[in-house]
């Protein structure tokens, strides 16, 4: 053990002599603790810098997406609201409610047309699992899309959580009697499949009636994977930095990817996974869209980056050091230059570099200095442009996702079959039907064409023409028609579709009831450089409240969602203000005439374009 001591002293009294007595030992290691000083400055500031960088980024990003979640989210819980609405104003199915109950229940009946009309209310939506009709007297049927025997959704164990939707509702009729509906976000799963969670709008069922005679409620439940199909793709580039979720009114947790957290309460969760959270409200349902984000996480990250960094920095370091022993042990003198450079550094100059004055192999490592830094610098600029890399993919993904929900039919599978059909028709010897089909081919190839929404008169008459003489064919004698267009007039630009909503209006509500004797003129004429169309019928003509609101659409067009009536006129004068301009003595006008037991008359004043806009007008469709 003295042995051990004596030879350890006598080690380190030989490595201190050598170290006094070698200049070149002193200059290495100043030359070490300088650059590990610097590394560990430069270190400290570009890691908290990235930090910094990578949390805002972070947040504006989640922002963007929480942005994009709520809107989607806004338009679902829309959606679901108006086909609880739908529902609840079927009279229909209010009177076989009422009649149900005055036979005592005992009607198999009615009981199968409610349940019937449940099924077919399901229908509406993928989306929906459950429709149940129920009063402050207790449930009175329901109807299950899973259609389990012994697992419907309300039973006796979730039967109280029924009756406190119903409550609710009431209770908020008696604040407000147009408060039409009631989301809720409860913590209920299918018995008959525990994986299947749902969330309930319930609404009044009211019919024609008034709101104060409605004693049932309509509590319509909804798959929540709804909202995880686009909860759930916060996550799915984030590497687990940020989750989304739902809250309900009460801060409840309704909808999480880990549903251990379903029914916890928001604050509990923050505080119990150290969570910063971002959020926008559901105006809808009065939820809110939540965004956790680990920033915990996120610093672990960077941290991870760094260390790996200074592995690898260090790693270079020691070759380094080695490198410059080996040198100074061969040239064992100072050198002035280096000095110098290594003074300027430790003032502060990182951007200083050491001129290169010569090829041995002092000069070489002068060198090697130089290249430290400029890895260095690379490295961080790497990282960067990786974190950059990794936000555009993300970017890219979402617009990916978006672009496929938004995806529609192929038109060309549709039309190149029922060609294949008209072939087969034609072999057959049956022209009449080949006819019908080469129309409706044609009609569907036109609609279904998004390339080309800007068209001329030709080809909107063709396409009306082809229209009237399926629907022709399909009513028999109801009516007849005629289209009186010059030819001179055809080439006029217009929007595509435009007549189809106004000769429509003819057929459905014109010869509603007719057996024959109906009649459609279609008509083109200049006048003081516009062109007037007539599109006119001899039907039943529009009673006065609906030609009121007709009336209104045409000067707003807003109003058809209002009115819940003309929402394809609506659409149409939305689109042609927009092609021709508003209504005034030289740019569009539409005047409707109406009188019940004579017919209706839409007639249209539309401006002639100059050649300028008849080139922009070419070029659209071009460029489409």
């Amino acid at each position: 053990m003295a042995l051990l001591k004596i030879i350890k002293a006598s080690v380190f009294q030989k490595l201190k002599t050598y170290y006094l007595s070698h200049i070149w030992c002193s200059f290495v290691f100043v030359f070490l603790v300088l650059v590990i000083f610097t590394f560990i400055v430069i270190q400290g500031y570009l890691k908290q810098e990235y930090k910094k960088y990578l949390k805002d980024k972070t947040y504006s990003t989640e922002n963007v997406v929480l942005s994009s979640i709520n809107q989607n989210l806004n338009l679902i819980i829309k959606e679901f609201i108006q086909i609880a609405a739908e529902i609840s104003n079927d009279d229909y199915l209010y009177k076989q409610v009422e009649a149900y109950e005055l036979q005592g229940l005992n009607s198999p009946r009615i009981r199968r047309d409610i349940t019937n009309a449940l099924g077919r209310y399901s229908q509406y939506s993928s989306w929906i699992e459950n429709i149940c009709i129920v009063s402050d007297k207790g449930m009175l049927l329901q109807y299950d899309r899973k259609n389990y025997t012994n697992y419907k959704l309300w039973n006796e164990e979730n039967m109280d959580l029924l009756y406190r939707l119903n409550a609710r509702l009431f209770a908020l009729l008696k604040q407000n009697p147009m408060h039409k509906y009631k989301a809720s976000g409860c913590n209920l799963a299918h018995p008959g499949d525990d994986s299947l969670y749902v969330f309930h709008i319930t609404v009044p069922l009211k019919g024609d009636k008034t709101f104060e005679s409605v004693t049932h409620s309509v509590v319509i439940s909804f798959n929540s994977e709804v909202l995880g199909k686009f909860l759930d793709t916060v996550h799915q580039d984030s590497e687990d930095l940020a989750v989304g979720y739902l809250t309900g009114e009460d801060d409840i947790i309704l909808y999480h990817k880990d549903r251990n957290y379903i029914g916890m309460r928001r604050e509990e969760y923050l505080s119990r996974e150290n969570l910063q959270n971002i959020s926008a409200s559901i105006d809808k349902a009065g939820w809110a869209v939540n965004i956790a984000i680990d920033e915990m996480k996120m610093k672990h990250q960077v941290d991870v980056i760094y260390s790996r960094g200074t592995v690898f920095y260090l790693i270079i370091l020691f070759l380094m050091l080695v490198f410059m022993c080996l040198v100074n042990i061969l040239v064992l003198k100072p050198v002035n230059a280096i000095n110098q450079s290594i003074l300027k550094v430790k003032k502060g100059n990182l951007n200083h570099k050491i001129v290169i004055e010569g090829y041995n192999e002092i000069w070489k490592l002068a060198e090697e200095y130089n290249n430290m830094i400029d890895s260095l610098k690379e490295m961080n600029h790497q990282i960067e442009k990786q974190h950059q890399d990794k936000l555009i993919s993300m970017k890219k993904q979402q617009r990916a996702e978006r672009e496929a929900l938004e995806s529609q039919i192929n038109a060309h599978f549709i039309c190149n079959t029922l060609g294949a059909i008209n072939y087969e028709v034609m072999e057959a010897g049956n022209h009449k039907v080949s006819v019908l089909i080469k129309k409706l081919s044609n009609i569907l190839r036109y609609t279904f064409d998004q390339k080309h929404q800007n068209v001329y008169f030709f080809q909107e008459l063709a396409w009306i023409e082809q229209y009237l003489y399926l629907q022709k064919f399909r009513l028999g004698d109801v009516f007849d028609y005629e289209i009186d267009f010059p030819e001179v007039c055809e080439s006029w630009p217009c929007r595509k579709l435009m007549l189809e909503p106004f000769v429509e209006n003819s057929i459905l509500h014109g010869f509603e009831g007719r057996q024959e004797g109906g009649r459609i003129l279609i008509r083109g004429e200049t006048a003081d450089r516009r062109l007037k169309l007539t599109i006119e019928d001899n039907g039943w003509g529009m009673e006065e409240g609906r030609e009121a609101v007709i009336q209104n659409i045409i000067k707003n067009p807003l109003e058809a969602g209002k009115e819940k009536v003309g929402i394809g006129i609506s659409n149409v004068v939305t689109r042609m203000r927009m092609y021709y301009g508003k209504a005034d003595d030289s740019a569009m006008d539409i005047i409707l005439t109406t009188k019940p037991g004579v017919g209706t008359k839409f007639v249209f004043y539309l401006p002639m374009m100059s050649q300028k806009e008849e080139e922009e007008h070419a070029c659209d469709d071009c460029g489409r």
